[in-house]
């Protein structure tokens, strides 16, 4: 049973990621942030291939690679978006300078 479990917790997240990675990417387009959108799709699409890849048949000996590879190029890309937006929500020391001035200090 944990198996089982396992493996259909395995499809959803493998089938559901690609899906989630497009739409962020799609929010970044709109939002011409388009490095961030590039790496969502490019995100999306190794995800597509890892699951493909490791789905196949033929595929025993190289299945728990592809699936590393997969879940690693998940992981580059949340660590990248954490840092972009992390340095996006951050003012800038102009931003700063003119708060400094709005509020007399």
């Amino acid at each position: 049973p944990s198996q089982m479990m396992h493996n259909l917790l395995g499809l959803i997240g493998y089938l559901a990621s690609p899906v989630g990675l497009a739409l962020i990417g799609a929010h970044f387009l709109r939002r011409q942030h388009v490095g961030a959108a590039a790496a969502s799709f490019a995100t999306a699409a190794a995800t597509v291939i890892g699951f493909v890849m490791m789905a196949g048949p033929d595929m025993d000996s190289t299945r728990g690679i592809w699936q590393r590879l997969a879940a690693f190029s998940l992981f580059l890309w949340m660590v990248g978006i954490s840092l972009l937006v992390s340095n996006h929500n951050q003012p800038s020391s102009n931003q700063n300078d003119q708060t400094k001035e709005m509020h007399g200090t």
